[in-house]
Order: structure tokens, then sequence, then C-alpha cells
């Protein structure tokens, strides 16, 4: 791949390199085919939608590759945990917070270097990860996805995450700029409107991202959160639209360099307060490079004509679109290497090599809580009470390990006991579903309820309180959060999987029931 500059591109290319977009199904469609060779798409995001297990996303790379002119950033979203696009030929990582529980940042090197080594030989390039969120517990849409609730921790932990990501050539992007850890709103849906003060931010939510450009993060993205600290006027515009924010202070005050994305521009926090001429226009203003929309052929395409027509009218000027394009090209020349660099390993066996430093990693961080108190289970029942899991947060594509986790709780569950029953409870809890579960609990020697961030669910609470009254022997399987272990007295045992995977049950129920 010979060296890219703008130096012979047209308008309409330029403008191309400033777009990401998704699309559905498993093989190149027509319309994406339209907007690579007639509008110059310059990059594509892809969704566990598009394939079913790596093999065909390898297929898809493959053909991804091929359709372009100039080599395109292939992005996707493999935090892990429970934002885990490959799920199925691919290396199943615990999650970030889950790595954070083990107190050794060094596993995060791993963990990024197991996840961007996958990646490059899927034909994956970007990786927007990882989660430079600060979490708090009263966040809907955070939670797990965040390595912890102090900025040390987050910083800690995704520096070595990001580091072992670049050492597999993979751009790591930290999100969600300048921190949504403290919104109570899931941005997919609607618009937090954060008012930390400027110092509050400066001292927790912007300590990580400050962090990973000193250490040379290659792309930020930014959030559709509004942060009034940050403005004079405009109170509750989203960060990604505020030049105040995204040029002002990220780039001139923090000195950051490389490549701005923003978040989805088809999310709820932004579709439900501004036109689609003026969230594609505001973005650009704001100082974004790339901007990402993930699912409307429609707007999609409208979108490209937007930004031409508005430097056609000198509504945003040319030289702030080269100096984007510039920012994108100095990226993708580091790799300067032919494609076929992403596709040289075989995955199967990359994989295979990845399972002994993958189990340590589950293993470290998997965490049982009042060791102490483990119970000895006699030859008696055991009632299991299990939700009926739904995707958490739109940012989730988990329909496939959702599908799986149900069994897994049941067959690693009968490992260790011999006579079970089960209960099932929607989300949240049904009345019925709650005095089902009661009546079952005082012919049960003991109960392990599977909790799904109860914490935020009051009638999860109202139903585990009811259960601890009706049958002490209690244990708590926490399928996601582990803040819901403070709902119950301290004596309960209880271990913290951190997502409703497969691994992360195995290994959790096995470090609760398996005897000391």
């Amino acid at each position: 791949m010979n060296e890219m500059n703008i130096k012979h591109l047209s308008l309409e290319q330029k403008i191309g390199q400033m777009f990401m977009f998704g699309f559905y199904g498993d093989k190149v469609p027509n319309s994406l085919k339209y907007l690579i060779t007639k509008k110059y798409l310059g990059n594509v995001i892809v969704f566990a939608r598009n394939f079913r297990n790596a093999s065909i996303l390898r297929s898809l790379t493959i053909d991804l590759h091929q359709e372009f002119a100039i080599p395109p950033l292939i992005g996707i979203d493999q935090e892990g945990g429970v934002v885990t696009r490959i799920t199925d030929g691919a290396t199943i990582m615990p999650g970030n917070m889950a790595v954070s529980s083990s107190g050794d940042p060094g596993l995060a090197f791993e963990y990024g270097r197991i996840i961007g080594r996958e990646l490059r030989a899927l034909g994956i390039n970007l990786n927007l990860a990882p989660v430079l969120d600060v979490n708090r517990k009263t966040n809907p849409g955070m939670g797990v996805r965040s390595f912890g609730e102090t900025p040390d921790d987050v910083v800690d932990y995704s520096t070595e995450m990001i580091k072992g990501l670049q050492a597999e050539f993979i751009f790591a992007t930290g999100k969600h700029f300048p921190g949504i850890g403290a919104a109570e709103l899931d941005t997919h849906i609607d618009m937090p409107v954060i008012n930390s003060t400027l110092a509050e931010l400066e001292d927790i939510d912007l300590m990580p991202f400050r962090s990973a450009i000193l250490n040379g993060i290659d792309c930020i993205m930014t959030s559709h959160a509004a942060f009034p600290a940050f403005l004079k006027d405009n109170e509750n515009t989203p960060a990604t639209f505020c030049r105040e924010i995204m040029t002002d202070y990220l780039r001139e005050k923090m000195g950051f360099k490389g490549v701005l994305i923003t978040d989805d521009l088809e999310m709820g926090a932004v579709e439900k307060s501004m036109s689609f001429r003026e969230i594609i226009l505001s973005a650009v203003r704001a100082g974004a490079d790339i901007l990402c929309i993930c699912h409307d052929f429609e707007k999609q395409k409208k979108a490209l004509e937007i930004v031409l027509n508005a430097v056609k009218t000198g509504d945003i000027s040319e030289s702030s679109i080269d100096e984007s394009v510039i920012r994108i090209f100095e990226l993708k020349n580091k790799f300067n290497k032919s494609r076929d660099f992403f596709l040289k390993d075989d995955i199967d066996e990359i994989v295979s090599g990845h399972k002994e430093s993958a189990d340590d990693i589950l293993e470290k961080s998997i965490r049982i809580l009042n060791r102490e108190k483990k119970k000895t289970l006699n030859d008696s029942k055991v009632l299991v009470v299990i939700p009926k899991l739904k995707e958490y947060t739109k940012v989730e594509e988990l329909k496939p390990v959702i599908e799986n986790a149900e069994r897994a709780i049941l067959e690693n569950s009968m490992k260790f006991i011999k006579e079970i029953e089960t209960s099932g409870y929607t989300l949240p809890p049904e009345d019925a579903e709650i005095a089902d579960i009661i009546s079952r609990c005082s012919n049960s020697g003991a109960v392990i309820i599977c909790s799904y961030n109860a914490h935020l669910d009051s009638r999860q609470k109202e139903m585990i309180t009811a259960i601890y009254k009706a049958n002490r022997e209690l244990m708590l399987l926490m399928l996601r959060d582990p803040y819901d272990v403070n709902i119950l007295e301290k004596e309960v045992l209880a271990v913290a999987v951190y997502a409703p995977l497969v691994p992360n049950i195995e290994c959790g129920l096995r470090k609760l029931l398996s005897p000391l």
C-alpha cells in the first residue's frame, strides 16, 4: 500500500473518508457497494448482525477490503463482556469490570492483546474500545462496561488494554468523551444532562482520557450527553456537537492529535432534539473527523450529500475537511503494508493458542464474595431461580449468548447439585412469578437466585428480599453488575460473573458450588 495523501483526491472522495457506515447482511450488499464506488465511502463498521461466526466475518472482511480503492478502517465494538460482537469462533473475554476486579492491571494488557490479535486475523483494524468512562452505580447504560468506579482503576486497566491492542497493530478508541459515567439515562434512548462541575469532570471523568492521550491512543469517540460545565450557551447540546468540547477542550487544551469519531448519529439522544441536517453539520463543525451512521442507507446517502452541499455553498470550509482527512490518512498510513497484513493468520489456531491465557484471565476475574460463609450443600433439593434474559442496553447484541445462558446455568449447577428445581422470572418480575418462587422456597434446602442488575430494578430487589425471608440458605449469582450483593445482608454468599457469557457462568458456578 503506497502512502496515502489527499493531494489528488476530489472533494467527494475527501468527504467519503469522513464517514463510517454500518450495513445489513453477511455479504457486501449492493447498497454498500454503491456508497463505496459512487459516493467514495471511506470506512465501515460491522456488528453481530453481519456474521454468525468468525469464519463468516473473515470472508466478509476479505470482500470488504477488495471493494475499496483506498484501504478502509473496518471497525467493531469488541469491548469484551456484555459488548462482545464475535461470540462464535473467537475467544470470549470476561469484560472490563471483571478484569479490573482481578487487582492485576497486567491482565488487561493480555486481555487487549488477545482481542487485538484475533481482530487482526479477521481483517479488522479498528476496535471501538476501550470504554474510558468512570462508572457510577446509578448509570443504567454503563455498569460492567466500565473498568471501575475510580479514575485510577480506569486509567490503570484501560492503559494496559490499549497497549495490548496496539501491540497487535489494532487502533484503539477511547470512549465516550468527555465521560458518561455519571449519566442516569442511556444515550441510545435519551440524552443525559451531566451536571458535574468542570473541576469534578477534570478530577474524575477526564483523567482516563488524559492518560490515554499521553499514551498515544489513536482515536477517541464522542458522547451524546450534554455537559453544561463546558458551555456558556446551548447547555443541553450533546457533546458530539459542541466545538467548545471537541475542539477547544479536547484538541487544544488536552492536546489530542488523533482521529475523533462520533458515536452513532442515529441514537435517540440526538434524533429527538435535532434535524438530521443539523446533526451532520453540527458534528463536522464541532471537529469530528469520522461520522458514524450504523443503520439507515437513506440517511447514509443523505449525510454525504449534506456535507458536500455545505462545502460547495461555503457553510463548511474545505480546509476543515482537509484537516480531518489528513488525520485519517495519518492513521491509515501507520500500517503502510499490504491489505493481506490483516489476513495471514489462521483464526482457529490463534484462538486455540489463546485458551490458556484466557482461562487464566477468567479465573482471576470472576470473584466470590464472603467465601468464609460458603455453604456445604446436602442432598436436599435446590431451587435455582433464573431470569428470562434480554439485552439490557441497545449497544448489546447478545441474543446468541442469552440463548445459551440458561442452559449453562442448569448444566453447571447439576455438576454439584443432585436435585434441582428451577423457576423463571421476567425482567422486571411479575407478582405471580414472585409468589410462585416464594411458595417453592419452603420445599427447598437452598436457593440460588440469578440476578440481573437487581440494584437498578425495584421489583427484583423486592423479590430477592422476599426469597431471603422465606429461605435463609440463599446464594446469589450476579449475572451482570456486582452491586446486587448490597441488596442483602453480608452473610449471603454471592459471586459476580459480570456478563451472562457461558465461560463466565461456568467459572462463577464452579467457584460458588465446588467444595472448599
